[in-house]
C-alpha cells in the first residue's frame, strides 16, 4: 500500500510577520528625557519617587540631594507624587488594546505606517501624563505650607508648567 501526500504552502502573510522585528519600531519611550532639561528631569524624578525618609528607593532621593547640594538648597523631604507610574497603571489596559488593534490592522494590511501608529500611542500617553499632572491636586499629597508660600500656589507638581510641557515621547526603531 502506497500513500502520497501533496503539501501546498500558501503564504498568507506569515513571512511578512517574520520580518516585523526588522521593519517595525521596537517601542515608544514616554516621559521626560535627559536632553529635555536636566533640572526638570531631576525635579520630575524627585517628585515621581520622593525624597527623604519615606521616599521610594528608585533614585529620586539621590538625584534631588545632588541637585540641592549643587544649588546650595537643603531639601529634607518631598513626598512621592508618582505622576508617570499612576498614569501608566491607569492606562495600561488601553495601551494593550491599542497595540493589539495595531497588530491586527497591520497583519490584515490596513496599516502600512506602523511608526505613525506608535506615535499616536505616544501622543495619547503624553496627553494622559500631562492630565495627571494637571489634576494632581485631586490625588497627590498636598504641598507643604512653606511650598505654597514660596510658589504662591497650592497645586502640587505645577510651578511654572515647564515640567508638564517637557513630557514627550520617542518612537524607538
Amino acid at each position: 500500500m502506497k500513500i502520497s501526500v501533496d503539501v501546498k504552502d500558501i503564504d498568507r502573510g506569515f513571512n511578512d510577520m517574520l520580518l516585523l522585528d526588522v521593519r517595525l519600531p521596537k517601542a515608544v519611550d514616554i516621559g521626560l528625557f535627559g536632553d529635555t532639561d536636566s533640572d526638570i528631569v531631576k525635579y520630575a524624578s524627585a517628585n515621581e519617587f520622593g525624597v527623604g525618609k519615606s521616599a521610594s528607593s528608585h533614585g529620586g532621593t539621590q538625584m534631588m540631594a545632588m541637585m540641592s547640594r549643587a544649588a546650595g538648597v537643603k531639601v529634607k523631604y518631598i513626598p512621592e507624587r508618582a505622576f508617570m507610574r499612576t498614569t501608566f497603571d491607569r492606562e495600561k489596559d488601553n495601551i494593550i488594546i491599542d497595540v493589539k488593534k495595531m497588530i491586527d490592522m497591520y497583519s490584515k494590511g490596513y496599516v502600512k505606517d506602523v511608526k505613525k501608529y506608535f506615535s499616536i500611542i505616544g501622543s495619547k500617553m503624553k496627553t494622559a501624563i500631562q492630565k495627571t499632572i494637571t489634576t494632581a491636586s485631586t490625588w497627590a499629597v498636598p504641598n507643604a505650607p512653606a511650598t505654597i508660600k514660596k510658589k504662591k500656589s497650592s497645586k502640587p507638581l505645577i510651578d511654572s508648567g515647564r515640567m508638564r510641557a517637557a513630557i514627550t515621547y520617542k518612537v524607538i526603531k
